[in-house]
């Protein structure tokens, strides 16, 4: 029976290099079970969380209607 450290050890010997996409800075790794390592589309990418451009309720009586 194979220890758990030994199959790690099995697996990460199979490749000897790291691709372009493990690299990509500040993208989630989405769909990377089914071979896709980052998303064409921005789909698993989730809303910003401050958009600029919020407007103002009229419950704060804000001098403009944006």
């Amino acid at each position: 029976m194979l220890m758990e450290s030994e199959i790690s050890r099995r697996f990460l010997e199979e490749k000897k290099y790291i691709s372009y996409g493990a690299l990509g800075r500040d993208k989630p790794a989405c769909n990377g079970e089914r071979g896709e390592a980052y998303s064409k589309n921005e789909g698993c990418l989730p809303p910003p969380s401050n958009p600029e451009n919020r407007g103002c309720s009229k419950y704060y009586r804000c001098r403009s209607d944006s």
